[in-house]
């Protein structure tokens, strides 16, 4: 949850797509802040139905340990109130009765919701008469789901087979996305006649140390929050009618001949969707990815090389068919906490058996040998973060072996020299983005910034954010957590929001956009 959103710095994807006349919806979890200037309706998406956190359960309407009340309905564009513009955003809680309300549903009916007032009052999407659409389904399925049996019973239907209780509630989870993406495709198939791509993907891997936790990564090595394969590895899914991709010989493959990063399906979208890059030191800033959509499609090589820093002090690079690691701890966790023994870092965590308990005490042994690598004992933070001179490097073929079990640092050492001569200087080159202060709310109560011109500015009032808090500073008064929001338990009696509007024709003297194609024209 970044504190600050730099428009000098970052343009997000629907700013891009906005640029080329598409909307954008967002239905799911957000969690990338919540005070005026952070929130979806101020970064681009026209509408958005969702929770600002991470949810206490499947069947709560509240945040995840906070109390605070989770679930919002928020526009910029003129949909369930006239009056709504960026400027003046609308934004209410989303009420729903106790009993019935399951995140998982509740956020798949909002996405064809969102679907059928875009078809009602625009046409088909991508259509000359049409306005393209874009939209991003973030569910919290997954997250937290071990400890949480609120599932309807109907998801576990094909999850009787699995002994585990947490695993067992976690596929159940995952039955709730099954069920999404296969409604969303019938649904995109049926209903629009245009071209439409969609991908499935996750930010990162599963949290298998996790006593609570559904997640495994076997047999890659490592967990949610580490850098090695198992952290950083995840599956993507493509699908869709864009002609080259029925067209492409990959159907029904996997694609091998290299990786992409999650940052690349920024640069996909927003290149299918006519979005170009005027070149020079903007795009430093504001296209870190690449469009290899074509590679992928014909199994081709293509990102060649990766570099990633943690805000840690631990680095990776990915070059060719090898990735170097530096300063990247392992082993047993030496912090005194719950679930302490659990946490072993850089561990291959095989599949849960049917007890969590005896599962986690067979994990503790095998990291008790003497013969379990581990750099715990040097391995030590200087000023907040890890260094290569405690923690050491490892280097890995991962193309032959991505489960990291054999570090290649001390018998191949020219390899290791050239590459860590390459990351050293990425390292150098890469100054990265800076997180600046520069969309603070002003002194009119509006969140607006000087923007350069590739820039759509956006602006909040921060009264709609700060329902009974003072401005101060630029800011809520209550500095920390979550802005404005009223607590869960106090929450006055109210009814649903307004009903939808009559939906308007579409502006003739608007020009179309064009569909998204593989050869982007021009915004």
């Amino acid at each position: 949850q970044p504190k600050f959103f730099s428009r000098s710095q970052e343009v997000t994807l629907m700013q891009k797509l906005s640029s080329t006349g598409y909307l954008s919806y967002m239905v799911g979890k957000w969690h990338c802040g919540v005070q005026a200037a952070h929130l979806p309706t101020s970064r681009g998406f026209n509408r958005f139905f969702g929770l600002l956190e991470n949810p206490l359960a499947y069947d709560s309407v509240c945040g995840h340990k906070t109390n605070k009340y989770n679930v919002y309905y928020m526009e910029n564009t003129a949909f369930e109130n006239s009056a709504s513009s960026a400027l003046d955003p609308f934004m209410r809680r989303h009420y729903a009765d106790a009993e019935d309300y399951y995140s998982p549903t509740e956020l798949q009916e909002e996405a064809f919701r969102f679907l059928n007032d875009h078809v009602a009052r625009y046409g088909s999407a991508g259509k000359t008469a049409g306005v393209p659409l874009f939209l991003y389904f973030a569910t919290n399925a997954i997250r937290d789901s071990g400890d949480d049996d609120s599932h309807p019973s109907r998801f576990y239907a094909n999850c009787t087979h699995v002994a585990n209780p947490q695993r067992r509630n976690g596929c159940a989870a995952s039955a709730t996305i099954n069920l999404a993406i296969s409604e969303l495709t019938t649904y995109m198939d049926t209903l629009y006649d245009d071209d439409w791509l969609g991908i499935v993907s996750s930010d990162n891997g599963g949290s298998a140390w996790n006593f609570n936790s559904p997640g495994n990564n076997y047999p890659l090595r490592g967990n949610k929050n580490e850098i090695f394969e198992g952290g950083v590895r995840v599956q993507s899914m493509i699908w869709g009618t864009y002609p080259p991709l029925l067209s492409s010989r990959m159907i029904g493959h996997t694609y091998s001949a290299g990786f992409v990063s999650i940052f690349d399906w920024h640069a996909t979208f927003a290149e299918l969707g006519g979005w170009t890059t005027a070149g020079g030191a903007e795009d430093d800033h504001i296209n870190n990815g690449v469009n290899y959509l074509g590679d992928i499609l014909e199994n081709r090589t293509a990102r060649p090389e990766l570099l990633f820093v943690s805000g840690s002090g631990s680095a990776f690079l990915l070059n060719g068919t090898y990735k170097l690691l530096e300063a990247v701890p392992y082993g047993p966790e030496s912090m005194n906490r719950p679930n302490l023994a659990t946490k072993l870092r850089g561990h291959a965590w095989p599949v849960r058996g049917a007890s969590t308990e005896l599962y986690f005490a067979s994990q503790i042994e095998v990291a008790s040998s003497a013969s379990y690598p581990s750099n715990e004992a040097t391995c030590r933070k200087q000023n907040g973060k890890y260094t290569v001179d405690s923690c050491g490097r490892l280097l890995f073929d991962i193309e032959a072996d991505p489960e990291e079990s054999t570090d290649l640092s001390g018998s191949d050492v020219e390899l290791l020299n050239q590459l860590i001569d390459r990351l050293q200087r990425a390292k150098a080159s890469s100054a990265g983005l800076v997180m600046a202060p520069d969309s603070d709310i002003g002194p009119d109560g509006t969140s607006c910034a000087s923007a350069p011109s590739w820039d759509i500015p956006t602006c909040v009032r921060a009264t709609d954010v700060c329902q009974n808090e003072d401005v101060v500073g630029g800011s809520c008064a209550e500095e920390y957590g979550f802005r404005g929001q009223p607590l869960c338990e106090s929450l006055p009696p109210s009814p649903p929001g307004p009903p939808p509007l009559s939906p308007p024709p579409p502006p003739s003297a608007s020009p179309s956009p064009p569909p998204p194609s593989a050869t982007p024209s021009p915004p």
